[in-house]
């Protein structure tokens, strides 16, 4: 469950367009759910606002 997540992360895709050697979207997506609602998901990036803007 842990690597389609980070998968879909990565990729920026949608929960339905999971690859076939990945559970099911919508199970996956349930787990997240369940996880997030107990507060074992905590976010990686800082919001977008709160970033540092790249030097150029």
């Amino acid at each position: 469950m842990l690597d389609a997540i980070r998968y879909l992360v990565a990729g920026g895709i949608s929960w339905r367009a999971m690859p076939a050697d990945f559970p099911d979207g919508a199970r996956v997506y349930a787990f997240f759910r369940r996880w997030r609602e107990n507060g074992l998901v905590l976010p990686v990036l800082p919001p977008p606002a709160t970033m540092p803007v790249a030097e150029r």
